[in-house]
């Protein structure tokens, strides 16, 4: 409704005299001219936005396409692993060497980490009392966030770990192990406050 308005609006203010009559087939021949541009370029624009479309179908295809491909070859692959495991004899026996080998990798992996927390806290500690001489700048604090994310990732595994072992004793010792990384990650959250 709007539109109408503003359009009477302008053929008021270009016919304002009766002398303007005149110029109507000057007008018509101008709007028609404009009307065939923006016609066109709307052409254009949709015979690209078309081209778009296609290639995005022909894209969702061609990967529909790959991933039924991927799918069968996965079933080739699982069957043959299936094949495979009958086809050993020992299977069982070296698939249990195997799983013993990743649990002894993640002990050893959890042994390192835990030795080393201390250490590790003790120098984001260090790095805090620096920042707290600078508070403005705090250069250290994406070193701190870096390390505090690794401590709270060694301590969520080691405390997962323990409430899988038979020994629950071992927990509440344990969590008395990482209450300093609580105060830390506290500290470090003041300063994230400040900054």
């Amino acid at each position: 409704m709007a539109g109408n308005e503003s359009t009477i609006v302008d053929l008021a203010d270009l016919l304002r005299h009766p002398e303007d009559l005149d110029k109507i087939p000057f007008l018509k021949s101008e709007f028609t001219r404009k009307k065939a541009a923006i016609d066109s370029q709307l052409k254009v624009g949709l015979k690209d936005q078309l081209q778009v479309t296609q290639s995005g179908m022909n894209s969702i295809s061609d990967g529909q396409r790959t991933v039924s491909q991927i799918k069968e070859e996965m079933m080739k692959i699982d069957k043959l692993c299936a094949e495979s495991q009958n086809m050993i004899r020992d299977f069982p026996n070296i698939n249990l060497l195997s799983q013993v080998h990743r649990n002894f990798t993640q002990v050893e992996a959890m042994k390192v980490n835990i030795e080393s927390f201390d250490g590790r806290l003790k120098d984001l500690e260090h790095l805090l009392r620096e920042d707290d001489q600078d508070m403005e700048n705090q250069p250290n604090i994406l070193s701190v966030h870096y390390g505090l994310t690794q401590l709270r990732d060694i301590r969520d595994d080691a405390m997962d770990q323990i409430k899988r072992a038979s020994d629950a004793s071992l927990e509440s010792h344990l969590q008395d192990y990482f209450t300093r990384l609580d105060d830390v990650i506290e500290w470090f959250d003041d300063h994230l406050g400040t900054a």
